[in-house]
């Protein structure tokens, strides 16, 4: 009896351990690549970018307030720098490592944009935004006739991503990723304000402001995402994209105003610096179209990409305002053209 037990016993332990076996040698999800025949397990990436940036926050006059005496409120707007569409790119390299299907990339992306508004009031019944304290200071600005504001961006980032694609299903494949953003930037903005009314030190006359804001930031965080191609035509599919990243921040904001009467060398009345560091959220997305084909016996692959990109940098904005916080997101939006190949 004691000998059919123990032989049932080694049965029962060789069974379990060939199926282990079995298990271990099962891919789960296997790695999608693409890869290519007698490469060397490198890839580029081109994209041609037109997208629109958008600074919240940059108002910088209202028109359609009775503030000259003896008149009455007219139509009127709240005035900010218009943002243009502009043209940008990105460049990309990455190599699949030997281990897992598993791949390195490293994309940089390069965009700048500017951007410049008019205003006029013929009888000043026109607001200037944010030049004074007007419950702590003398100096006053009233019946402001004609104002503009000039923004300027400059914005690079570069994105470090160790992931890994794979199949989901038959025709669904995604790949997920996580890895540093990187990024150095600087907005500019340029008010100019003409007035019949500037208080300055108790003395009352006419003449010029202008306000230069500048804000440098440069800052690193992690940054998880992943992207998904759902085929539903041979090698065609609609690509996705999302990643999530919490950057920290290291600002320096300066500001400097400057009034000028009737062509003198003028005074300086505001001249501030502020350096904060913080923590921001940014949050991109991505949907289009993908189409890849392979070349030379497979030795080559291709890919091309078109879609709509969408990044949002929330509370982005840490511009010196006077009588407000200065906070407002940045987002930047548009046509994303890709190019891929493999080899």
């Amino acid at each position: 009896m004691r000998a059919k037990i123990l032989g049932l016993i080694c049965i029962l332990l060789t069974l379990s351990g060939m199926a282990l076996a079995d298990e271990q040698k099962e891919e789960i999800t296997p790695p999608v690549g693409p890869y290519v025949q007698n490469g060397v397990n490198l890839f580029t990436t081109l994209e041609f970018i037109y997208w629109k940036a958008i600074q919240e926050g940059l108002t910088y006059a209202d028109t359609g307030v009775a503030v000259v005496p003896g008149t009455t409120a007219s139509s009127g707007s709240v005035h900010r720098p218009r943002f243009p569409w502009r043209p940008g790119f990105k460049v990309g390299l990455g190599y699949y490592l030997p281990h897992d299907g598993w791949d390195i990339y490293a994309n940089y992306t390069w965009l700048h944009s500017s951007s410049t508004d008019r205003a006029n009031s013929a009888i000043g019944n026109m607001v200037a935004i944010g030049l004074s304290y007007p419950w702590l200071s003398i100096n006053q600005v009233n019946q402001v006739t004609s104002a503009s504001s000039h923004w300027d961006l400059h914005f690079n980032a570069v994105d470090l991503e160790l992931g890994r694609g794979f199949y989901l299903s038959r025709y669904l494949s995604f790949r997920l990723f996580g890895g540093l953003k990187f990024t150095w930037q600087d907005q500019e903005i340029h008010n100019r304000y003409a007035a019949n009314q500037i208080t300055i030190a108790n003395v009352t006359q006419d003449g010029t402001i202008r306000s230069h804001h500048d804000q440098d930031v440069w800052g690193v965080g992690i940054r998880l995402g992943g992207n998904g191609n759902w085929y539903f035509y041979r090698s065609w599919s609609i690509a996705t994209k999302v990643a999530f990243s919490g950057l920290w921040l290291d600002y320096e904001n300066t500001r400097r105003d400057r009034f000028q009467h009737n062509g003198s060398p003028g005074i300086v009345i505001n001249n501030i610096k502020k350096d904060t560091d913080t923590i921001k959220a940014v949050m991109e997305l991505f949907l289009g179209l993908h189409g890849e084909w392979w070349f030379k016996q497979e030795r080559y692959h291709l890919a091309l990409q078109g879609g709509f990109d969408e990044q949002l940098w929330i509370n982005f904005g840490e511009f010196i305002y006077l009588f407000s916080k200065g906070h407002g997101d940045f987002s930047m939006c548009g046509l994303t053209v890709k190019a891929r190949l493999d080899f």
